[in-house]
């Protein structure tokens, strides 16, 4: 099943099932398996334009710089779990660390600055990165 307008596809097809004679390693990667599922449909909420998914807030492991846990706002034609892709706005739950981009570039930042962690808001000239224009 695939993802709809709202909330995710619950992609990765069907668990096999575990033999009783199943070593310890198995059983631990079948549960662990079980467990990230579960979290990720639990914590995490996206929204897709019929194409890509366009918006997450919540869990994306390795998602923001300071953990895996935020939200994020692709531009169009660009799926937002995908790293490369040209971003409109992040949170970052972990730093509580918000940026918004033009034109795929991060011109405000307000939260934890990068040098030092201590509070900020910054912002730059169109064209110039606040994130390394702070450092």
């Amino acid at each position: 099943m695939g993802p709809g307008i709202l909330g995710m596809g619950l992609g990765g097809g069907t668990l096999n099932e575990i033999p009783p004679n199943a070593s310890r390693e198995e059983q631990i990667a079948s549960l662990n398996d079980v467990i990230k599922r579960l979290n990720a449909q639990l914590k995490t909420q996206t929204f897709t334009d019929g194409t890509n998914k366009r918006y997450v807030n919540g869990y994306l492991a390795g998602g923001w710089p300071g953990g895996d846990f935020g939200l994020k706002i692709s531009a169009p034609g660009y799926d937002v779990t995908d790293p490369n892709a040209v971003l409109l706005y992040y949170w970052d739950y972990t730093t509580n660390t918000q940026v918004i981009y033009n034109n795929g570039i991060p011109t405000i930042l307000q939260g934890n600055a990068p040098t030092d962690g201590h509070a900020v808001i910054a912002q730059v000239k169109p064209g110039r990165n606040v994130l390394t224009d702070l450092q």
